[in-house]
């Protein structure tokens, strides 16, 4: 080829490069800008939808390219689909004014080659959330399969850098949209691969995040969440949050409100990579400085799996609403927990969610109704299903009861904190107490009406106040003390008073459930034993105290033994009478080896009845002590019988055999001017009474108690007396049969000399024979006495007197014409017998009134009595 030739090819060539030159910067200079804008604005927009399986849609006013740099404005980001299994907190729309991309290719875009940027800047994001459920008629139902696994025809993107800088979020709300957060984040490395399968994936090296403030609503409007200064760092596996909360818009019932609240959360060894994929929340440890909840509502707000290596949540309160009326606070819990783990999917077997828990409780109350639990510096290793508590407190209905170094071993804390109930298999105490007060004393006319308020102290009173069952091994509750207080109705003063120190109760398999109460027994369980040092009983008007030796009870074999029982004067006897105006019997009854079989537990306890089937004593007295040295009252009130007291009683109460063995019984009275009491003594005296009962409903209600006595009288005469007593007539009715042997009648002078002022000087009583029939309060008395050479002499009618003129005529005169000093006189006379009628009068008392009509009967036969 010539050289003109080369040469005009050199300059066609060159004449064409310069077109194209000029080609080129003409359409870079005119025509790039729109040609990239449609290719990157179709790519990215494809790359939304395929990334967001077609849940989303992009929408870009302009895109421009300088230098490498890309600058997107007009961005719009919405929600155009659902599918039907979606639900919940979603976003409805991102707006963005500019986006800046650098360290742009353009001919990786346009090549549709795998995509390097150097760094991507977002500024000023508005985020704009919403629940699905409300928006669902402004989006397209999706169908299913479009969830299943794809690849996709967009290029995958990698950045050194992303950075989203005040990102403002708005909750969606009916009345407009409302600024409810700020948040701030700069991720390394992040890379999009849209050949992932089932889902293009998006991964991250490392990821800053700030959320100085956030708050959105739940879908009801009834919570809010609320996050204050949330910090969280990728590289250093760390979460930091000042305080995170889910608490009511507006106030609740307590039973239906809901929070939960963290301050100063720490989260160490976070997975993020596991959280980004929607694998849920891996954590090494989390700490929190305070917490506090309301409800146990954790599992109902988190809808993903939690894992934390270990937990420790210092100084939290907690409270949980039981049921209507009932709920437990807890105060200060330090709690630190192991192996958490949690999955709605998956239902834990293990107690709140972790291997391993350990709480201290400095405060725990408990209220359900009117009843109120209070427990102190509790301690609880779940692990070794053990728990320690200080002290322990219940207060229900005027009743309280307390614990002192208290170990409850084997509980099921899974049980417990599902609610269903508290099991545990041994409970110990170092000490407890018992105080329970009542009010009594109703109207003082007519009495109290049958089917009034139960004990409040009763078992199933307690019983009743708790909204959950439980079921203890084994109770083991030493050195207790029992107090009981009643107060009267009308004032603030104390009509009675017990307390009972060094008590001792052993409780085996108790099982208490609140639905079956009425199918319940002894205590709620299979044997209850207990053991009383001693007791003691005020009657609350200073006089009487009832006193308690060695109490011992089995429940089981419904037994109780007592060592000592005393119903003993508070007062001496100058003391007790100078409390009276007038006189008053002083009374003095003492019993041993006290013996109570056939106890009915369950009524006993449930505060329905008192049913026994015997009480047996095997040596007791009775003292009974009157001083009559003061004036008798002029207007003494009415005596109420046995039988008008047993009516008034509206307790079911029901003996069937009361057994006094061995008894002695010293009768004594002091007349004015006496220098000392007269005394009449029974020994060896055994009472068989049966049966006793105030339970209309009980088939011995009709019968009439029987009494049986015998014994001697003042040391010498065997004495027997058979009686029958309908307890429950309104009239007074008594029918007795009594036979006395034979003793010299001298010995009656204890109480003759120094209160009737006469003497027998001799005399033998071979036999009496008495029989007396009281209806109606008026009694027939047939008595029939034999005895023989009886004399008298009257005496001074001061004792320190000596006998005169006067005593020595009104002796004769009863020995000559009053005394008939044989009966029957001689072998061929027939024994005299009396037959006497007398009425009550209405300040008698039942021995009194028998006592006068048979000195009426002996006074026929003998002569010298009225």
């Amino acid at each position: 080829m010539s050289l003109s030739t080369r040469r005009k090819l050199f300059l066609g060539f060159s004449s064409l490069l310069l077109v194209l030159a000029a080609a080129v910067w003409v359409f870079f200079a005119f025509y790039f800008d729109d040609v990239f804008d449609r290719i990157a604005r179709e790519k990215l927009s494809t790359a939304v939808s395929s990334a967001t399986h077609g849940t989303y849609e992009l929408a870009l006013k302009r895109i421009t390219y300088s230098h490498g740099v890309v600058i997107a404005r007009g961005f719009e980001f919405k929600r155009v689909g659902y599918r039907a299994e979606e639900n919940g907190l979603t976003v409805r729309e991102v707006s963005i004014d500019s986006v800046r991309l650098a360290g742009v290719n353009v001919w990786d875009i346009v090549f549709g080659r795998p995509l390097t940027f150097a760094n991507l800047l977002v500024n000023d994001p508005s985020i704009h959330s919403c629940w699905l459920g409300d928006e669902r008629a402004h989006l397209k139902l999706l169908p299913p399969d479009t969830m299943r696994a794809q690849t996709s025809n967009t290029p995958s993107i990698s950045l050194d850098t992303v950075i989203f800088a005040n990102v403002r979020f708005f909750s969606a709300s009916s009345t407009g949209d409302v600024q409810t957060g700020m948040v701030s984040l700069k991720t390394y490395r992040v890379k999009w691969d849209s050949k992932t399968v089932p889902a293009p994936g998006v991964t991250s090296k490392g990821l800053q995040l700030t959320i100085p403030s956030l708050d959105f609503t739940d879908s009801a409007g009834l919570y809010v969440y609320q996050i204050r200064n949330l910090v969280v760092n990728t590289e250093d596996s760390l979460l930091t949050i000042d305080t995170i909360g889910y608490n009511p818009t507006r106030t609740l019932p307590i039973e239906e409100e809901n929070d939960l609240q963290f301050a100063g959360v720490r989260g160490e060894g976070i997975d993020f990579a596991g959280l980004l994929a929607g694998r849920g929340v891996a954590i090494r440890s989390c700490t929190a400085h305070s917490w506090q909840a309301t409800q146990n509502t954790i599992p109902a707000m988190i809808a993903f799996p939690i894992r934390v290596g270990l937990l420790d949540l210092p100084k939290g309160n907690l409270r949980l609403t039981l049921s209507h009326g009932s709920w437990v606070l807890l105060k200060d819990i330090d709690l630190t927990a192991s192996e958490f783990q949690f999955d709605p999917k998956k239902p834990s077997k293990e107690p709140l969610y972790s291997k391993q828990v350990v709480f201290d409780i400095p405060q725990l109350s408990y209220t359900a109704n009117d009843a109120v639990l209070k427990l102190g510096r509790v301690h609880a290793d779940m692990r070794e299903h053990l728990l320690t508590m200080g002290s322990a407190a219940y207060s229900a209905s005027g009743s309280e009861y307390r614990l002192a170094g208290t170990r409850a071993e084997a509980i099921d804390f899974g049980k417990l904190l599902d609610g269903n109930g508290l099991s545990l298999g041994v409970l110990k105490t170092a000490s407890w107490s018992a105080h329970q007060r009542s009010v009594s004393g109703g109207p003082k006319r007519g009495g109290a009406k049958r089917g009034g308020s139960k004990p409040s102290a009763s078992s199933g009173g307690l019983a009743s106040s708790l909204s959950f069952p439980i079921h203890v091994g084994r109770i083991d509750l030493p050195h207790g003390t029992i107090q009981y207080t009643s107060v009267a109705k009308d004032s603030a003063r104390t009509a009675s008073k017990m307390v009972t120190k060094g008590v001792s109760v052993g409780v085996w398999e108790f099982n208490l459930d609140p639905k079956s109460l009425k199918n319940q027994s002894m205590l709620f369980s299979k044997q209850v034993k207990f053991r009383v040092p001693s007791l003691s009983f005020d009657d609350g008007k200073g006089l009487y105290t009832i006193e308690l030796r060695n109490l011992q009870g089995n429940l089981r074999d419904s037994l109780v033994t007592i060592d000592s029982l005393g119903y003993i004067p508070k007062l001496s006897e100058d003391g007790f009478a100078a409390r009276y105006q007038y006189p008053q019997a002083r009374t003095d009854f003492r019993c041993a080896n006290l013996r109570v079989e056939g106890i009915y537990v369950a009524g006993l306890l449930s505060g329905r009845r008192v049913a026994v089937r015997s009480v047996v004593s095997s040596v007791w007295t009775l003292d009974s002590y009157t001083d009559k040295r003061m004036a008798a009252d002029p207007h003494p009130p009415e005596a109420f019988m046995v039988n008008d007291l047993v009516r008034k009683i509206t307790f079911p109460i029901t003996v069937r055999t009361i057994g006094l063995k061995d008894g002695y019984v010293r009768y004594r009275e002091r007349a004015a001017g006496s220098a000392v009491a007269g005394v009449l003594n029974f020994d060896h005296l055994n009472i068989i009474a049966s049966p006793f009962t105030t339970d209309s409903k009980s088939a011995l209600y009709r019968l009439p108690m029987q009494l049986d006595l015998h014994g001697v009288f003042v040391g010498q005469s065997v004495l027997a007396i058979s009686a029958q007593y309908p307890l429950h007539d309104s009239a007074f009715n008594l029918s007795m049969d009594a036979t006395v042997g034979s003793f010299s009648v001298s010995r009656v002078n204890t109480f003759l000399v120094p209160n009737e002022r006469k003497e027998i000087t001799d005399g033998q009583l071979d036999t009496a024979c008495l029989k007396m029939e009281i209806v109606a309060g008026t009694s027939t008395t047939t008595l029939t006495p034999r005895y023989h050479q009886v004399s008298m002499k009257v005496l001074a009618a001061d004792s320190k007197d000596s006998a005169g003129i006067i005593e020595g005529i009104s002796t004769l005169a009863a020995n000559t014409f009053i005394l008939r000093k044989d009966n029957p006189g001689d072998s061929v006379t027939t024994v005299v017998t009396a037959t006497t009628t007398r009425t009550r009068a209405k300040e008698e008392e039942l021995l009194q009134f028998i006592w006068f009509s048979l000195r009426a009967a002996l006074g026929t036969v003998v002569g010298g009595f009225k």
